[in-house]
């Protein structure tokens, strides 16, 4: 696991539809409940309870599986508009 930069943040609130706020807000405690799946568990809570749209939901959630991935393995970058691309010079 690693902390999201607070690049990652801003691209991930940047989310069309999303809620700015409440996406950097959740993201800036990623790591407290532990596992993905507990981060996940929270979000779903969350979402719920504050009646969070799905634009939300889906940008807070990708950066909690952004947080959960091996830096030095993964070869992609979450663009501002949502696309998943490979990172320039990585490998397939």
């Amino acid at each position: 696991m690693h902390t999201l930069l607070i690049d990652e943040i801003e691209t991930l609130a940047s989310h069309r539809g999303a809620c700015k706020s409440e996406v950097r807000k959740f993201l800036d405690t990623i790591g407290r409940a532990g596992t993905l799946e507990s981060e996940l568990l929270d979000l779903y809570y969350d979402a719920r309870l504050y009646s969070w749209n799905i634009s939300t939901v889906r940008a807070i959630e990708k950066g909690i599986r952004l947080s959960h991935e091996d830096e030095a393995v993964s070869p992609y970058l979450i663009q501002a508009n949502g696309e998943v691309r490979r990172k320039a010079g990585s490998k397939a």
